[in-house]
């Protein structure tokens, strides 16, 4: 293995565990608000609004874990794609993160009050 080899799979590692490291935290969040419902982490909530509290809190944690997932897979992919294919990931995993936000923003409309 040369030193340029080396690098780049140092810096993969670096950037593989940042991202399990973010992966760990949302998991924490979608645990924290699906399990044990606790609402206040979810931004803006406001409990005299909401009209399924459970419901809200069951579509916010496992859109979480989905995220979670992609998180993890990109990580993966990260570690073992030698800088080959870095740039094509991280934009698909940008979308597919913009995308999971909507759905989760749009989606989380349906448990509140009209």
């Amino acid at each position: 293995m040369n030193e340029d080899d080396f690098l780049n799979n140092i810096e993969n590692v670096i950037g593989m565990s940042i991202m399990l490291f973010g992966t760990v935290l949302i998991i924490g969040f979608a645990v924290a608000i699906w399990k044990y419902k606790n609402l206040g982490l979810i931004s803006g909530y406001k409990e005299n609004k909401v009209k399924d509290k459970n419901g809200l809190a069951k579509w916010i944690g496992v859109n979480l874990l989905i995220m979670a997932a992609y998180n993890t897979i990109t990580a993966l992919i990260l570690l073992y794609d030698n800088g080959k294919l870095i740039d094509i990931v991280l934009w698909i995993y940008s979308f597919i993160i913009i995308v999971q936000i909507i759905v989760i923003i749009i989606g989380s409309r349906i448990y509140y009050k009209d």
